[in-house]
């Protein structure tokens, strides 16, 4: 009967095949998803790396599969048997309803760690294609529900269900919970990662590039010197200014008044980066409502590359984010006099201020009807720009123009170069790190796309990315201001059309997914071995010996006074970095005051340089501590000699009278 019914309507074959396929690759993805969860996180692992399994194992997944595939099939042949060609309807609507677990397959492999790490252009290229695939599959089962369910009220089958959402609407939250629940959530992530960044300093693993520099600076500042830096430049006469942009550290100098040192600096870092889901919060509540702005919060706070750089080193990164959200919120809302103090603090955010500055100028005139104030945007910003460069290329000893001002230049000179050089794995791999979280939604209007521009630059010209370098997860940051602004426009603009309702719940959901994977491979708050895997190269435990060690390098640096001049090797600078007058022994530093270093840093330029400085016979021996050593400039004690021999830096033979 079942071949006679099917020769009637030619049509019903290709429909009823095509609901057989779908749901046989639904049982499928379910009995291998749920074979996957069973495994072992190494059989998982070797399954996934090497197509690993052994036999019996092998065996009991193929029969699985096959019952997994043959099941639906004959249950919805049977279903056909007894009902006829009206079953194809029934059979294509639960098709449609059960496309997405037809991706059920691929989640545990979205959560191997191992996986992530050892392959990540292709976890990313896989994540990239599950978030769009699940989007769609999604947002047609929304739609199938939806026409299903207006079938059946219009043949009045089924009560109306309009009405229980607007009796659910009525239950809604106090407007003071949801902001409060998000400065609870900001407060504790601050919190959580200000502690493992002072951690990581007082393990003694933070060096000059990681802290020290921007420490001097701030002291420097605090004492009135405009923008000095000698733990960079050493003796050279070099404006900080003329390699860094951060004219936004001349805002944080009373807050680091209270406290000066490289701590402060690190819990300032997390501050910002916490604080920055305020005007995120208010932006998301304008454009998407209440819960969806505690979502937009939530999946900011989840970003991987921010839990690295807040834990890895300091940057002013986390205030060019606080000051884009706080701009972008301040043009949403029309709030002038918001405009009028964020636009500056931007364009002082780090060099990317201006760029970033100048991308919304271009979607606000091109994408959001907004001509004055984008042109005003794009004419401050490239003034600003203008400064900065000229500012570096002027400097003593110029070097290669900045990696954004590099970057701007390759796009306007050679825009297919550009565009091709993005195409390397290398690079490819570092922008779907940034776009894939977001199910490649940033992407979606081609308006939005000036907003990625500051992370396009800098991707263009680095040569050191996250997460191979993890100090290079800073500037992985400069992605996220644009990609968040383009993904609530996106969502803004789904939720406001009707018909696109499906679509919007869809892009929530395969983005969500898309988010947590990628930060459970790569960040620091949703695995429990995430700062202790081997994989991470460092080790956040603080034992009892690296707590010695830490008391007796501040046995050592107490010795040493607040307005002193000391040289110092890369891992002890930032340590002592609070002073005005503080320098890389890899760098020039004439005569300082006091030399500090740890014998575990005695090697190569860095032995070379404090080797001439000890051998002069002008620094006398003030502090030993097991590894760590402080001179001061004093005539030589016996102890001095005996010290320096033995740490190799002077030779056996004594020294020549001076003339």
């Amino acid at each position: 009967m079942l071949i006679p019914r099917l020769r009637n309507d030619h049509r019903e074959l290709p429909r009823l095949a095509l609901a057989l396929a779908t749901l046989s690759a639904v049982g499928f993805s379910l009995v291998l998803g749920a074979q996957l969860c069973w495994f072992e996180l190494a059989s998982r692992n070797s399954y996934a790396l090497s197509n690993v399994l052994g036999a019996p194992g092998r065996d009991l997944l193929l029969l699985t599969l096959s019952g997994g595939m043959l099941v639906p099939v004959l249950l919805a042949l049977s279903l056909f048997w007894r009902k006829g060609p009206p079953a194809i309807e029934q059979l294509e609507f639960a098709a449609t309803l059960l496309a997405p677990l037809s991706l059920a397959f691929v989640l545990p492999g979205l959560f191997l760690n191992q996986v992530a790490e050892s392959k990540p252009l292709f976890y990313l290229v896989v994540l990239s294609a599950f978030g769009l695939a699940l989007r769609a599959l999604v947002a047609a089962s929304l739609r199938a529900q939806h026409t299903r369910r207006a079938v059946l009220e219009s043949e009045a089958r089924v009560p109306p269900v309009a009405e229980t959402p607007k009796r659910l609407s009525t239950l809604r939250m106090m407007d003071a919970l949801p902001f409060a629940f998000v400065l609870l959530a900001a407060t504790g992530y601050a919190l959580y990662f200000g502690h493992y960044a002072v951690l990581h300093h007082y393990l003694i693993k933070t060096v000059d590039t990681d802290v020290g520099i921007a420490d001097n600076l701030m002291a420097n500042l605090l004492h009135r010197h405009s923008f000095r830096a000698p733990a960079e430049f050493g003796t050279l006469p070099t404006s900080y200014l003329s390699q860094h942009a951060d004219y936004i550290a001349l805002l944080f100098v009373p807050i680091y008044r209270i406290h000066p040192g490289a701590e402060t600096l690190l819990w300032l870092q997390a501050a910002l980066a916490g604080l920055a889901v305020v005007p995120l919060f208010l932006l998301g509540q304008r454009l998407l409502g209440q819960r969806m702005a505690i979502w937009a919060c939530i999946a900011y706070l989840l970003l991987s590359p921010l839990h690295v750089a807040l834990v890895y080193g300091f940057s002013w990164y986390p205030a060019f984010i606080l000051f884009s959200f706080t701009l972008y919120y301040a043009v949403v809302s029309e709030r002038r006099w918001l405009v009028a103090l964020a636009l500056p603090a931007l364009l002082a955010s780090t060099e990317a201020g201006p760029i970033a500055v100048f991308g919304l100028g271009l979607f606000l005139a091109l994408a959001r009807g907004r001509t004055r104030l984008g042109i005003g945007s794009c004419l401050a910003a490239a003034l600003v720009f203008a400064f900065n460069t000229r500012l570096a290329l002027k400097a003593p000893e110029p070097a290669q123009l900045p990696p954004l001002a590099a970057g701007l230049k390759t796009l306007l000179t050679n825009p297919v170069y550009f565009v091709l050089d993005l195409a390397r794995a290398v690079k490819l791999t570092a922008a779907l790190h940034a776009l894939a979280p977001f199910a490649l939604l940033p992407l979606a209007a081609f308006g939005s796309l000036p907003l990625l521009l500051p992370g396009l630059l800098f991707t263009s010209e680095s040569k050191e990315f996250w997460p191979a370098v993890p100090v290079a997860a800073q500037f992985q940051l400069l992605w996220i201001p644009g990609c968040v602004l383009a993904l609530l426009f996106t969502l803004h603009r789904l939720r406001t059309a009707p018909a696109q309702r499906p679509l919007f719940l869809a892009s929530v959901v395969a983005m969500s997914i898309a988010l947590l994977s990628h930060s459970y491979d790569f960040g620091l708050l949703l695995r429990g071995d995430a700062l202790t895997s081997p994989s991470r190269g460092q080790h956040f435990e603080y034992a009892r010996a690296d707590e010695k060690r830490y008391l007796d390098l501040q046995a050592v640096v107490r010795h040493i006074p607040p307005s002193a001049s000391v040289v110092a090797t890369t891992y002890m600078l930032s340590h002592v970095s609070s002073r005005t007058e503080v320098f890389d022994a890899r760098r020039p530093y004439g005569k300082p005051d006091y030399v500090f270093f740890s014998t575990r840093e005695l090697s190569g330029a860095t032995r070379t340089a404090l080797a001439a400085t000890l051998s002069s016979r002008h620094y006398a021996l003030v502090k030993h501590v097991e590894e760590f050593y402080l001179f001061r400039r004093a005539a030589e004690t016996p102890e001095t000699g005996a010290a320096l021999r033995a740490l190799g830096l002077v030779s056996e033979s004594p020294s020549l009278p001076e003339r």
